[in-house]
């Protein structure tokens, strides 16, 4: 076996079933999470120099997020979320309807504050973290939170998205 599939295959066991966890979270479908995770699989495939000399988890994580993002924006998907009625604002973010309304407006988001809106309300992650994933300072990344809940309000209340 070539050192390339080698390395490959050392980087899909290490990481493999936390990328297939972050796209089945965002794309809430265990078929399309499974597609997702072999597509930044071939995408790392491109970058095995790159990520032996950095921290693949974040190369791995920042990849996946985003190709789960565009997902969501490209396919027939986007469709049935925006046809879907769910909840108002006020419920959780738990409740499977309102992810449903989350997934749909990041579908029709800013790229960027989508990405920031995803590490933070979804990941949870804290600010900082989520800063420091996106290679933005922590008054960036709020100013993108800030920028994303302005735009969604007017998205819900014109009744675009539930």
């Amino acid at each position: 076996m070539p050192t390339d599939q080698r390395a490959l295959r050392r980087l899909f066991e290490a990481h493999g079933q936390q990328v297939y966890r972050r796209a089945l979270r965002l794309l809430g479908n265990p078929a399309d999470a499974e597609e997702a995770m072999q597509e930044v699989f071939i995408r790392a495939a491109r970058h095995l120099a790159e990520l032996a000399d950095g921290e693949p988890i974040r190369w791995l994580y920042r990849t996946t997020t985003n190709h789960c993002l565009n997902l969501m924006r490209d396919r027939k998907r986007r469709r049935e979320l925006l046809d879907e009625r769910g909840p108002r604002p006020e419920a959780t973010t738990q409740d499977p309807s309102t992810l449903i309304t989350l997934r749909a407006l990041l579908a029709k988001a800013d790229p960027r504050e989508a990405q920031a809106v995803t590490y933070v309300y979804i990941d949870q992650l804290s600010q900082p973290e989520a800063a420091d994933l996106m290679d933005v300072s922590v008054r960036s990344l709020a100013y993108l939170l800030a920028s994303f809940r302005t735009w969604a309000k007017a998205q819900v209340g014109e009744g675009g998205v539930p």
